[in-house]
């Protein structure tokens, strides 16, 4: 099922496009909501004809399988761009260790983004107990006259 924003998780997010076997492709689609990746977007034709010119279309398309994909600004995007990255590193898209790599890099945006959420928490209670002893200073100010 896809999502309201068009981006949708998992397998609904697979490129519909078809391999020279003629078998559908195993890559996450982009986020740019043309049901296709990197290799079989329209999209990218000049991207993919500018990677060919920089070293081979096949070294272009293992670094740049999840190029497009990358949404940190939510723990469900993070997951999504995990998703695309196993499947990249079981189809031998990616090598190995540049999957790893980059899982750490999404662990440690995870980590950032739990910190950031628990220090705007801790604000908010913050602000909270500070009106809360703001009211009863009021009070008794009010109840001592």
């Amino acid at each position: 099922m896809q999502e309201q924003d068009g981006k949708g998780t998992g397998a609904d997010r697979q490129c519909q496009g078809l391999t020279k076997a003629g078998a559908r492709c195993l890559f996450p689609a982009l986020l740019d909501g043309s049901g296709h990746c990197f290799v079989h977007s329209p999209t990218t034709a000049a991207q993919r004809r500018a990677a060919s010119r920089k070293g081979g279309l096949r070294t272009a398309q293992k670094r740049s399988a999840l190029v497009g994909q990358i949404d940190f600004e939510s723990p469900e995007g993070i997951r999504s761009f995990l998703e695309g990255l196993t499947v990249a590193a079981i189809t031998e898209a990616i090598p190995s260790g540049r999957a790893r790599d980059v899982a750490a890099i999404a662990e440690v945006a995870l980590r950032v983004r739990a910190g950031a959420e628990a220090e705007a928490r801790l604000d908010a209670i913050e602000t909270a107990l500070q009106r809360l002893v703001e009211k009863r200073s009021a009070q008794d100010g009010g109840s001592a006259q």
